[in-house]
């Protein structure tokens, strides 16, 4: 039976009253949760910079963008004139063209008191981040690769010989302990276990590094670990990137772990067009588009060769030089590709992305 129009008119003025209600309610509600998450810093003062430091809006961004209060910085400027001349030349230089991934910048400095792990597929930007970091505080930067074969005497000290007898030669690594650099300790899983034991000891609140000539090395306050890999050591494809697990008394020494991940698709096509300003959007896009499937395929496992900003840099400079974003792509990526089904899959990402209709498949 139809509703009369006198009553319809009521019903849809009572079920607007409780929609105005249930709003009300809702908007009640958070108020009370903002006062309560007020209250639970109502001691927490408002931030200022002190002598050396910045605040972090001033040196990379508005936090509040990404809903993230300001804070303030550490800088390491006014330290130059003390340090010599191979420790400033330590200091990164800037890359004017380099795209911070906001919420893990944010992340890396507002922990600047910690040692930090760093992980994340191979071009993420693991390195580069402590690195850009690092060029506008006036940080100097030291870089520790480790590979597996490698003991103690390959990166803290080793015995060498000469016409007096045999010495200890102190390593890069520890000179760096004096200074408040960020040490970057590159596949960091697969340090040595005798290594993990003195690097467990160096990491902890306090620590020190034991020599072999009973040397203690005291690292200056701030210095900072910032290990880097691909995996967490944690068991998580370790396979893959020829790493070992790691203690978990090891991993607790870093009071950061960050995931690294490439930058935002609207990031990358900026970049790229920041290395070329003469590409036109739809180029960048389909370059930018092409690599990001390429990671996901990398990550399945379908592609052996992952995809960094390094790649798609040289692709899209060949893409330009061809004025063919497919030949671009082939010599910059497809070209090393060894198995058929590996080149099968690229070229269904072409077709995927249109670019097979208008520029052909790889050949």
């Amino acid at each position: 039976m139809a509703m009369s129009k006198e009553k319809a008119a009521r019903f849809k003025e009572a079920m607007a009253e409780q929609i105005r209600k249930n709003g009300s309610r809702v908007e009640e509600r958070e108020k009370e949760i903002e006062k309560e998450k007020e209250s639970m810093f109502a001691k927490v003062k408002p931030s200022t910079a002190a002598d050396n430091q910045r605040m972090f809006s001033e040196l990379f961004f508005d936090p509040s963008e990404i809903g993230y209060p300001d804070f303030p910085v550490d800088t390491f400027h006014h330290m130059h004139k003390d340090w010599p001349e191979w420790v400033v030349a330590g200091v990164p230089e800037r890359d004017s063209n380099y795209e911070w991934n906001r919420y893990v910048v944010y992340a890396f400095v507002a922990g600047d008191d910690e040692h930090a792990f760093l992980v994340g597929d191979p071009g993420s930007g693991k390195t580069s981040l402590p690195e850009q970091v690092a060029a506008i505080t006036g940080r100097p930067v030291f870089k520790q690769p480790f590979r597996n074969s490698m003991e103690e005497d390959d990166w803290i000290m080793k015995p060498e010989v000469n016409s007096e007898g045999t010495y200890w030669h102190v390593l890069p690594f520890v000179k760096w302990l004096a200074y408040p650099c960020y040490a970057v300790l590159d596949e960091f899983n697969r340090l040595q276990r005798g290594g993990r034991i003195l690097m467990n000891q160096l990491l902890n609140e306090g620590g020190t590094l034991s020599l072999r000539d009973g040397t203690e090395v005291v690292p200056h306050e701030q210095w900072r670990a910032v290990a880097t890999d691909n995996a967490r050591g944690m068991g998580d494809g370790l396979d893959k990137f020829d790493g070992d697990i790691a203690d978990i008394s090891t991993t607790d020494r870093f009071g950061l772990m960050i995931q690294v991940d490439y930058l935002p698709h609207g990031s990358q096509v900026k970049l790229l067009q920041s290395w070329y300003p003469e590409m036109a959007d739809e180029m960048a896009e389909h370059i930018v588009t092409f690599g990001e499937k390429v990671i996901t395929g990398y990550r399945a496992g379908t592609f052996p060769l992952p995809w960094t900003p390094r790649r798609m840099k040289k692709a899209g400079k060949m893409a330009l030089r061809y004025l063919n974003p497919v030949l671009g792509l082939k010599v910059a990526y497809y070209s090393f590709l060894a198995e058929d089904e590996e080149r099968q899959a690229a070229n269904q990402i072409l077709k995927d992305i249109g670019l097979a209709r208008k520029f052909g498949e790889f050949e």
